[in-house]
């Protein structure tokens, strides 16, 4: 399953101005038909003039042929449809318009900065594990005290209620009991105990347990196994709660990949570097040089995606803080308006 994500620059957009209010309603059902056969063997992405009307049939006043055609050729103008020739067409996923949240590229691309985070911080997480070296006797001693509340009569089990056991910052599993990566591999692979306390935790569907396991190991480029099984019982009390329905739960292996699990982390995360970029750096030259709230979670990920990409920072940051810029006097502009 996937969704079409519609971008929050869409609506102020110059975009906007070349389109209907009809062309969007068909461009919205035409993102739902590709979104449904994205993962099908015999699709290709694309769909044809004779396809877009077949589907827009499910509306209560389809449009005609003819104008049919000029809704599309609005689409097309605006950049939210591309022609690919020989009546041919195919939605663009880009900035302002939107994109799927499951796409196999995406994926693919979060999937590769992940492995060269990791990589590049391999020797660096390391090393600050040896710096805690004095302190293990301690974190041991909690790591303990979580094993033994999955522990019945030596199988694993997870605790009837999350509420009757975990606190704000629930137990964590021990440190992998394997050997460490060699200093080339690009992805921290947890250990089975691991892999096996996060499918466990997890509220929702754990899809098939081979892609739920790399999931996991892909995400521990990222974050340690602590603050990833953290996150995970952190959400299933969200949903044992309420505060998160059951019916907005994705597959483990999706929650992973979009990267959910970061919004529910410790209160005290372990800080990220990438070579000279750290926590200080964005809020120098991102936060502070755009208006207040208006650099998000999805504006953060975009940057490290495009650094670890191959974009540098300061490109990186640049792009953002332009982006920023130009909506927040489109909307000032858009508010003078309304005013007079």
């Amino acid at each position: 399953m996937t969704w079409w994500m519609v971008d929050d620059a869409l609506y102020d957009s110059p975009s906007m101005e070349k389109v209907s209010a009809e062309a969007l309603g068909v461009h919205t059902i035409m993102c739902s038909y590709v979104g449904r056969r994205m993962f099908s063997d015999d699709f290709d992405g694309c769909f044809t003039i004779k396809r877009v009307e077949l589907v827009t049939r499910i509306f209560g006043r389809p449009p005609t042929p003819r104008k049919l055609r000029t809704i599309i050729a609005e689409l097309t103008e605006a950049g939210m449809w591309c022609d690919l020739g020989e009546d041919r067409y195919r939605l663009v996923e880009a900035p302002p318009f939107g994109k799927f949240s499951n796409n196999p590229q995406l994926r693919k691309k979060r999937s590769e900065a992940g492995k060269a985070g990791g990589k590049a911080s391999g020797r660096s997480r390391r090393t600050k594990a040896e710096a805690r070296a004095s302190g293990e006797n301690e974190a041991n001693n909690e790591a303990h005290a979580s094993e033994t509340l999955w522990q019945t009569d030596g199988k694993t089990k997870q605790p009837d209620t999350l509420t009757d056991t975990y606190t704000d910052n629930p137990p964590y599993p021990p440190e992998a009991a394997e050997a460490g990566p060699a200093p080339d591999d690009p992805v921290r692979h947890a250990d089975e105990r691991t892999r096996r306390l996060v499918r466990d935790a997890y509220p929702g569907r754990r899809g098939r347990r081979a892609d739920a396991d790399r999931a996991v190991d892909e995400t521990l480029a990222d974050c340690d196994a602590r603050t990833l099984y953290a996150s995970v019982v952190r959400y299933s009390r969200a949903v044992e709660a309420g505060s998160v329905l059951r019916r907005d739960v994705p597959s483990l292996p999706e929650w992973l990949h979009d990267g959910q699990w970061r919004r529910w982390q410790p209160d005290r995360p372990s800080s990220y570097e990438w070579g000279t970029v750290t926590r200080d750096w964005i809020r120098e030259h991102i936060e502070q040089r755009v208006p207040a709230g208006a650099f998000t979670a999805d504006h953060e990920r975009d940057f490290w995606a495009s650094v670890k990409t191959g974009t540098s920072p300061d490109e990186a940051s640049q792009a953002i803080v332009d982006e920023l810029t130009r909506r927040a006097r489109r909307i000032e502009t858009m508010q003078g308006e309304a005013a007079q």
